[in-house]
């Protein structure tokens, strides 16, 4: 009644706007040997930048021609979740992130989050895929002559494809090259 207060009616209209959201994998490092899987550093965040986005029933799809090198689990503190609400300023992760290479060289994918409303995001994935082998060095020189003793050594170690010299445990030990030999007298 107007004696207590202002009374009226009326209708709002008008177009919806939809929260916008961010997908980050700016910290994500993967590389790995082919034919193995291994967890990748860093995730995939999604960060509400503009009002509250709910992520969709379909969280996410990995596209792209290496898509089958990459897969993304949900077992991170923050993950995100199929329905969730993320409200301004709220991340959650996808994540962990398994690589496996198919091939040595750069794999390269697509993640992409659909909301249940509004427009998906996406951010591009990379990763690296190696094969590790043994690289021996020339002999050196017989440590003394004419005894049953003579050793000579070498240098052996484990390299990556790229040429990178990498921890011998990327390598198989039953493959080893020796490393020392001692001369046989005949």
């Amino acid at each position: 009644t107007p004696e207590e207060g202002l009374a009226g009616s009326g209708t709002v209209s008008g177009n919806g706007v939809y929260g916008r959201f961010a997908v980050s994998a700016s910290e994500l490092s993967c590389s790995g040997a082919v034919g193995t899987s291994s967890a990748c550093d860093g995730a995939v965040t999604v960060t509400a930048t503009n009002g509250s986005v709910v992520l969709g029933s379909t969280l996410f799809s990995i596209t792209g021609v290496d898509a089958s090198a990459f897969s993304i689990g949900n077992e991170t503190p923050d993950a995100c979740s199929a329905g969730q609400t993320l409200h301004t300023g709220e991340s959650c992760t996808l994540g962990p992130i398994t690589f496996s290479p198919t091939k040595v060289g750069t794999h390269s994918a697509t993640i992409t989050v659909t909301p249940e409303k509004g427009q998906a995001g996406s951010a591009s994935l990379s990763g690296d895929g190696y094969t590790y082998g043994w690289k021996a060095g020339e002999w050196n020189a017989w440590d003394s002559t004419c005894s049953a003793s003579a050793t000579r050594t070498r240098d052996v170690y484990c390299e990556r494809s790229d040429g990178t010299m990498v921890a011998d445990d990327k390598c198989d030990a039953a493959s080893r090259p020796v490393d020392s030999e001692t001369a046989e007298i005949l």
